[in-house]
């Protein structure tokens, strides 16, 4: 329907969780819509992953014999942590008529003292490891800032009727509420609009939502 709507290759990516791991969704991406895959994982028991695993755990101890593993370290001061990426393509999946590259990325978390590790797989080749290693956190911000904190704020899993329409719509207008409710927050400048009137006060949804309560003596007054 997107492609109808939109023309062939209407994005350039589509990114995915470990459900859509499956040949069927990513050949209909790229074969009728030209469109490249992205899948971000923590299973280990697929076999495409397997496989890298196998290769990256060789080129651990030999480096010089895989010179088509990339690996990379690095420590990243945004998310407080350091990785290590292992990377290479040519890699099959079952039902998937083409070759797919995959990202091994390991994270030590400074303050958390804890080491997370995932997985990368995409049809885009010409992607580096460093790339995949951020879009799959891009991945992530996309299920914690997107969807959760959706369904937290305004309950969007809630079945408000059994109208299949009447449904489609509540949900509709709780996606453009949210957003708008984001763009306020957005807008908004806390050295500017927030600590001259509440002081050194957390940025909480709450906090923001006294604010749109009470938007004509909080920061919308004349002058």
């Amino acid at each position: 329907k997107l492609k109808e709507r939109y023309g062939k290759r209407f994005v350039d990516l589509i990114m995915g969780d470990g459900l859509y791991m499956a040949s069927g969704f990513i050949n209909v991406c790229k074969e009728e819509c030209g469109i490249d895959v992205l899948v971000k994982t923590t299973e280990i028991d697929l076999n495409i992953v397997k496989s890298a695993l196998s290769l990256f755990a060789c080129a651990r101890v030999c480096r010089e014999k895989f010179p088509q593993v990339e690996i990379l370290e690095g420590c990243d001061a945004q998310r407080n942590c350091s990785y290590k990426i292992f990377c290479a393509r040519g890699f099959k999946h079952k039902g998937i008529d083409r070759e797919l590259k995959i990202a091994w990325v390991e994270e030590f978390y400074f303050k958390k003292k804890r080491q997370e590790s995932f997985s990368v797989i995409t049809t885009m080749l010409e992607l580096k490891a460093l790339d995949m290693r951020e879009l799959g956190h891009r991945r992530w911000s996309i299920e914690n800032n997107g969807f959760k904190e959706l369904n937290e704020q305004c309950n969007t899993k809630r079945i408000f009727s059994h109208q299949e329409t009447a449904q489609c719509a509540v949900i509709l207008i709780l996606f453009i509420a949210f957003n708008l409710f984001n763009l306020f927050t957005a807008e908004i400048d806390y050295e500017r609009d927030i600590r001259p009137v509440y002081g050194g006060v957390t940025l909480t949804k709450n906090f923001f939502v006294m604010l749109l309560l009470d938007i004509p003596t909080a920061l919308f007054t004349e002058g």
